[in-house]
């Protein structure tokens, strides 16, 4: 199994995720509880309008249940009126955005520039 790291670097209400490993069904729990401690340590249910980057440039794989997992989250961050964008996204997720054509649910662009500019 293969472990994830992670840094977070915040500027205003912009919050940058940099993630290391694989994203899989293996690891998803661990995945579930990185993302859990530090919407907690955010203090995230009580913000509005936070912006989550999440860089995936370190991340070497990732499957549909990591995906499944992602989709469900976002449902709650857009309830909470909150943005996720993933940017640096491996091939393999790219692809499994288009065959569950859910593009027009996830924001993924190429660069943080990119993502920025999208704000």
């Amino acid at each position: 199994m293969s472990k994830i790291s992670y840094t977070v670097e915040q500027k205003g209400r912009v919050y940058l995720f940099r993630m290391k490993g694989t994203i899989n069904a293996q690891t998803l729990p661990e995945y579930r509880k990185i993302i859990d401690e530090l919407m907690t340590k955010l203090d995230v249910p009580h913000k509005d309008n936070i912006v989550f980057i999440m860089d995936y440039g370190g991340i070497e794989d990732v499957d549909s249940s990591a995906l499944a997992n992602i989709i469900d989250r976002l449902k709650n961050d857009v309830r909470c009126d909150h943005r996720v964008m993933f940017i640096n996204v491996p091939e393999k997720f790219k692809e499994l955005v288009a065959l569950f054509k859910i593009g027009d649910t996830i924001e993924i662009y190429n660069t943080q520039e990119d993502a920025e500019r999208a704000l």
